[in-house]
């Protein structure tokens, strides 16, 4: 599927393409393909056909062709702050794109089947964080990768604003998709050869609309021929915030924050009190300062900028004004970030 489009020689002329052919309609949607590199989801040997209006497929690895992407980041209409959950989430590089559009107080969930292409996602992930000079021109809701079938979700999952469903889904499997959708949402999926655009207007009303003719390979089914209990798969939480937390290294002076051993942390005292409105001030690429909204952010500064913990001791308390728990960062040197939690200081260093 694909070829709608003339191919481009690089990023920018692909999304040029694809503006002028009306795939992308809105300034939103086409600063994420602009931020993201596609070539950067192909492996090394076939990046040659990364700007082709062509799906790509190397083993369990996939990618829809450009067209396909735009006309579904146009329909899931996304706006900050909403929750989307990716079924069959793949590379991640649909996932990457819409966490630049929910900003840190979205929510970014995709399910994939094969372990493998979890890890592939993941590498990715981190390395737009840590190498892309268009990360910092955006807030951004970071992706939260799971393995599973995704037509084996556990049925008290929470309900998602937005979902899309990258395989083709069979007739009897659409209502399964629909309870997954929050009243007011919109689920983007393939269905009898065509992607399809549905609002849910009701607790029991919808409204589809095609969108476009397309082949997909459909949604692979549980595996039945087993008689033992078949695993349910849970879904990452559903509070916005960080996904691997603030920082319980804290505690070990020396060991490294940088995705590993980092997993979400928050003082009792400040627990279901707003705390992911906690300030920062980080700095800015030539002068300045800008501001960041939770810990899920001054993380991935951390680990972008490849600081390590250093040592901390003993602070007078900081104060807690208005629902969330103040904290500031800043940077002492160009080798040196600080930044204070209560009664204590951490210094954080290169």
């Amino acid at each position: 599927m694909g070829g709608a489009v003339s191919a481009g020689e690089d990023n920018d002329d692909l999304i040029d393409n694809l503006k002028e052919a009306q795939y992308i309609r809105t300034e939103r949607v086409e600063q994420a393909f602009r931020a993201i590199d596609r070539g950067d989801y192909y492996l090394e040997g076939y990046r040659d056909n990364a700007y082709k209006d062509l799906a790509w497929k190397h083993g369990n690895i996939h990618l829809s062709a450009p067209c396909i992407y735009s006309e579904v980041m146009e329909a899931l209409k996304l706006q900050p702050g909403l929750s989307f959950l990716n079924l069959g989430s793949g590379t991640g590089y649909l996932s990457t794109m819409v966490g630049l559009i929910l900003g840190p107080f979205g929510i970014n969930h995709g399910i994939e089947l094969h372990s493998d292409v979890v890890e592939y996602a993941k590498e990715k992930l981190e390395s737009f964080i840590k190498n892309s000079d268009s990360f910092d021109k955006f807030e951004f809701c970071e992706p939260a990768f799971v393995v599973g079938n995704c037509l084996e979700i556990a049925s008290d999952s929470h309900q998602y604003d937005r979902i899309y469903c990258g395989a083709g889904v069979q007739k009897d499997h659409e209502n399964y998709m629909k309870i997954l959708l929050k009243v007011g949402g919109i689920l983007v999926m393939p269905i009898e050869d065509q992607l399809t655009q549905i609002l849910r207007t009701g607790q029991n009303t919808w409204e589809n609309k095609n969108i476009l003719a397309v082949s997909f390979a459909p949604l692979i089914q549980p595996n039945r021929n087993d008689n033992s209990k078949r695993d349910t798969v849970g879904l990452p939480p559903s509070s916005p915030g960080p996904s691997r937390g603030t920082l319980t290294s804290m505690h070990s002076p020396t060991r490294s924050i940088l995705v590993k051993g980092a997993t979400e942390w928050v003082p009792p005292p400040y627990m279901g009190r707003g705390f992911y409105f906690s300030y920062f001030l980080i700095p800015k690429k030539g002068r300045g300062h800008r501001p960041i909204l939770n810990l899920q952010l001054l993380n991935i500064f951390i680990r972008k900028s490849k600081f390590c913990m250093g040592h901390w001791y003993p602070l007078s308390p900081v104060s807690a004004t208005g629902p969330g728990l103040q904290i500031s960062a800043w940077r002492m040197s160009t080798s040196m970030l600080t930044f204070t939690w209560p009664t204590r200081n951490f210094s954080i260093s290169t």
